[in-house]
């Protein structure tokens, strides 16, 4: 039986296909058959959950909700219909209007695409009470939604393919030790997920596009121990910008069963980093790298690194992190890339922190000068 939703139906198909959940020690792996312009690619997530948490569920009931949000972006990117198991979720099914029309709002490129649902709908199994998990990157972001949150959130979850590539293991090896170290001295779960998701979207989708998308279809495969999971803003919510990850989007991932969440846009980057400037386990395992030269846990001198250091010291935090050093100096914040929305955010909060606590500070001067370049100086 197929059903159709959407704007009609088109010969040119995206199709997800579930394969078998298989149990492993400690864990499962998901998998999903992706066939699109007449290839065909299995996607898979293993699932390492911590010592004493056991799933609470079978985790294949939720395949068709886990093959929407594994989908729908890269179909609308690619003006395909999108063919999947029928969803069980009615407040997924009736999101789905709503993800397109508000991607299409930050992003005109995508396309309006219609959904095609196989098979007989079954009744979404009522799981029993789980826990609360945080999306946790060790960045001032995920940082600060873990601390806010507690006791609240009892799972940090980290996944291996995503902001570090799956092929760097060696990379991850030194990373996942810093997480997991914070969560045990937190008293929080560790769970680690490994996928080769990013591998599929590259080169097809822009990944500040899809990422709220992934850490969804993360969120879904969870569902047997996860109840809520926390997507830790990047932005205030009034100055959300264009993002694949949104305070209007990521809610919209939810089911009966999981409850999303885009957490911690009341706060601003240097509000954020002063709350976290008491936090120990923050600021001895803080990560914002991306460029990781080295296999460096933070190199410090790329965009990322400079704009957190620049953060840190506009609230005196950067002498208490053990993973960042070094006063920016004002050359470093002038070369900085403005023009980028987020890195004009970020320096316009530390700007506003600088004001209020060191207004003679040379990077003070830097940054005005860095935004008067784009009309940022004044505001």
């Amino acid at each position: 039986m197929i059903r159709s939703l959407g704007l009609g139906s088109r010969d040119r198909i995206l199709r997800v296909k579930p394969l078998a959940t298989r149990a492993r020690p400690g864990g499962w792996r998901s998998a999903y058959r992706v066939e699109l312009a007449r290839q065909s690619r299995e996607v898979w997530a293993d699932v390492h959950l911590p010592e004493g948490v056991a799933p609470a569920c079978d985790p294949h009931p939720w395949t068709g909700e886990g093959a929407a949000s594994l989908g729908l972006v890269l179909a609308m990117q690619e003006d395909l219909s999108l063919s999947l198991p029928r969803l069980r979720s009615r407040r997924l099914r009736a999101g789905i209007p709503e993800i397109q029309a508000t991607l299409r709002s930050m992003f005109p490129d995508l396309h309006q695409i219609a959904l095609h649902e196989r098979g007989l709908r079954r009744r979404l199994p009522a799981p029993p009470r789980r826990g609360t998990g945080v999306f946790f990157s060790g960045g001032i972001d995920s940082f600060y939604s873990l601390v806010t949150n507690r006791p609240g959130v009892g799972i940090l979850v980290a996944v291996h393919g995503f902001d570090v590539a799956f092929e760097n293991a060696s990379l991850w090896r030194d990373v996942r030790a810093h997480l997991a170290a914070a969560a045990s001295a937190l008293g929080c779960g560790f769970i680690e997920v490994e996928t080769n998701l990013r591998q599929l979207l590259h080169r097809r989708v822009n990944w500040e596009i899809a990422h709220g998308a992934a850490l969804a279809w993360v969120a879904t495969l969870l569902t047997p121990v996860l109840e809520r999971a926390l997507i830790a803003a990047t932005h205030r919510r009034e100055q959300a910008v264009a993002w694949g990850s949104h305070p209007d989007l990521d809610p919209l991932w939810s089911s009966e069963a999981l409850e999303i969440v885009h957490d911690g846009t009341g706060a601003s980057r240097a509000e954020k980093a002063a709350r976290l400037a008491g936090e120990p386990e923050a600021m001895r395992h803080l990560r914002v790298c991306w460029q990781n030269p080295d296999g460096a846990y933070n190199c410090g001198v790329c965009r990322k690194c400079v704009v957190a250091r620049v953060t840190l010291d506009s609230v005196g935090a950067l002498e208490r992190c053990a993973t960042l050093h070094g006063v920016p100096t004002p050359e470093e914040i002038e070369k900085l890339e403005v023009e980028l929305v987020t890195t004009r955010g970020y320096l316009e909060s530390a700007r506003d922190a600088y004001r209020r606590t060191r207004p003679a500070a040379p990077q003070l001067a830097a940054i005005e000068r860095a935004l008067a370049r784009v009309g940022g100086a004044g505001s």
